[in-house]
Formats: structure tokens, sequence, C-alpha cells
């Protein structure tokens, strides 16, 4: 049985009048009748392409179509969810019910913390990784003054591991440290505006470890692993790659060469030439085959 927390008592007393005040019409009540118009659209015109063997045209008709399915469905789904708020209140949630739901939200990330005067509750994620891509952990901040704008938490990432094209992109959903809900928008809402706040996080994390092409900021592949070359200092990506057998460092292709000798693979800082017979080969091999020449192998 947990000891009571009095600090905790305070927070969840002030989250009980700020949670009162909340608008409880935070989800979209109309239909996007430019999506349903769109679409619409959109399906005459498949009608009217098909037939014809237009196959460049089709392919865009398509993508388009689909896009603009998913917008009408995503909105549809917000509409029904919204529908009970028209007609009945949600219950209130009390000082208790919200301070048992912040100890569950401590006791469901070990990480957690809160800061009563920063008026901010923390999570810290386990390590996300998507596609065999390592993103690392991330925290997420509440900021329970703000619970009136839209986005009222931030995701950091404590050690980002950012796209290759765009700095701000720690994972494919955030950008500057806002994550895009997508279809989560909506349940997002509803659990802060009942104070589900165990809930709230969860969603978050199946969040970031969902990926979906169709709404990142970046694509995965921009991830991809890269490396510097130890001889000529260009970036190279894992699979472009060469391993040096001598000093164990990775290469570009155009700076990795193989020993004529023991086959090993070397860079060219490794890779060392006899001063009397012009010969290269890997250090190694030099001193064994070289012997009878007198000079001292230099590095190239």
């Amino acid at each position: 049985m947990h000891r009571f927390d009095r600090l905790l008592w305070r927070l969840a007393g002030r989250l009980e009048t700020r949670l009162a005040r909340l608008d409880p019409q935070t989800i979209p009540e109309h239909l996007d009748h430019s999506s349903w118009l769109a679409a619409r659209h959109l399906e005459s015109q498949l009608t009217e392409i098909s037939p014809r063997h237009w196959d460049a045209a089709l392919d865009y008709i398509v993508v388009r179509f689909e896009f603009t399915m998913r917008q009408l469905q995503r909105n549809l789904e917000q509409l029904q969810l919204s529908v009970p708020s028209r007609f009945s209140q949600p219950e209130l949630a009390r000082q208790r019910q919200l301070y048992e739901e912040l100890q569950a939200t401590l006791d469901s990330f070990p990480d957690s913390t809160f800061d009563l005067r920063q008026q901010t509750l923390t999570v810290v994620t386990e390590p996300v990784t998507l596609d065999e891509i390592s993103l690392g952990r991330f925290q997420i901040v509440l900021n329970l003054e703000n619970l009136r704008k839209k986005v009222p938490y931030r995701v950091v990432a404590e050690s980002p591991n950012f796209s290759e094209s765009r700095r701000g992109v720690s994972h494919p959903h955030v950008l500057d440290e806002v994550l895009c809900e997508g279809d989560a928008q909506a349940p997002l809402a509803c659990a802060l505006r009942t104070g589900r706040f165990s809930d709230f996080f969860q969603i978050i994390v199946q969040v970031l470890n969902t990926y979906n092409s169709h709404s990142a900021y970046a694509s995965l592949s921009e991830w991809e692993s890269h490396y510097t070359c130890h001889a000529c200092g260009d970036s190279v990506s894992e699979d472009d790659s060469s391993y040096c057998d001598t000093c164990h460092a990775s290469t570009c292709d155009h700076c990795s060469t193989c020993c004529p000798h023991c086959g090993d693979s070397a860079c060219d800082v490794c890779i060392q030439h006899c001063e009397k017979c012009g010969e290269s080969a890997c250090m190694a091999c030099l001193k064994e085959v070289h012997k009878a020449c007198a000079a001292v192998a230099q590095t190239v």
C-alpha cells in the first residue's frame, strides 16, 4: 500500500479545479465537407480515367483518393466521439480520483516524476526501436498549467538521434518536441479532459512505438546508420562502408583496398609501400615480405 503523498494530493486538488474549467467541446463537432466533396470529385475522376488506361494519371488519382479518404475517415471518427458530449456533460474527476490516477501513472512509469512548483508531470519511455532503428528514450512532459492549450505537452528525446534530412525530427512523428498525434488526437484529448493521465501517457507511448509512413515528418530510411570514413572524413552509410582489418575503422569504398599478399582489407592510411621496390601492402606483410628491402615503409 502506498504511503500518502501530501504534495501529490495538493497537485490533484489543483487539477480538479483546472479540469472543471475546461471546455468539454474539445473535439470537432462538424463534418469536414471539403474532404467529402474532394472524395466525390476524385471518385468521378477514377471512374472516367480507368477505362482509358492512363496508368500515370490513374496512379496519381488513386494516391490522392486514398489520402482524402483517410482524412474523411479520421474526421468521421472524431465526430462520432463528440456526439455523446453534446447531450451530456462528462462526470468531473474529483481530487481523490485524480490523486489515484496520478499515483497509477507514477507506478506505470518507474522513471516518472512530478514537480509541484513547475506544475509538470514527466514520464520516461522505454527505448524506442522502429524497424531496427534505435531512437532512444523519450521524456513526455505534461504542463498541467496549460491544459487549455491544444498540445499541452512536449516529447523530448533524451539522446536525440535526429533524421539526416531534418535536424528537429527526433522521431518520424516528432518535430521540435511536438508529436504528430494523427488518429490518437481525439483519445488523447478525451483522456486529458477526464483526468485519465495514465491512459494519456500510454497512448503517446503507443504512438511513439508505431510508424506510419503517410504521416511521418521524415522517413525511417533517413535514420540509416552512417559512419565517418577514417581516411577521407566523408560520411558513408552502413551499407556502403568497408572495414579496415589493420586499424579496425570504417571507410568508404574509395579509400578501401586489399593487401595483395594476405587479402585483408585495409584503408588508404594503413596501406604502405616499399620505397625500394614500390610495392604496396599492409604493414604486417610489408615487414615480412620485404625484409630484403633496405628502405623503411612509409605511409602513403
